[in-house]
């Protein structure tokens, strides 16, 4: 149950029940950090570290080929949305397909050195 009054501080209080009381070791009067989800939204998304933010571009790195001397990836311009659990939303990806291999560490390295 979330509190109709904003508190001073700017709080609302929020009373809660857990899953499985029986595991917690909260005493009277203890505080917990969390998040209150107000809509779920669909998206297309892809881990953070995939996408990398440069002068308000962000971009990815999409496999464009595989040979036995390497890997060869296309620097694709993509819109982002809202972050959740390390993931980010793609808001609009016109060159992507959700077939495309996208590299998802190490992006920032090799678009920066360019």
């Amino acid at each position: 149950m979330i509190g109709t009054a904003i508190e001073e501080n700017r709080t609302i209080k929020v009373h809660a029940h857990l899953e499985d009381e029986k595991e917690a070791n909260f005493l009277t009067g203890m505080f917990v950090e969390a998040e209150i989800i107000t809509e779920i939204i669909e998206a297309n998304a892809i881990a953070e570290t995939a996408v990398v933010s440069m002068e308000n571009i962000h971009s990815l790195l999409k496999l464009n080929e595989e040979t036995d001397e390497g890997y060869y990836f296309d620097s694709v311009s993509v819109q982002v949305g809202n972050t959740y659990e390390g993931n980010i939303a793609l808001t609009a990806m016109d060159e992507l397909t959700k077939e495309d291999k996208i590299l998802t560490k190490g992006t920032f390295n090799l678009i920066g050195g360019e």
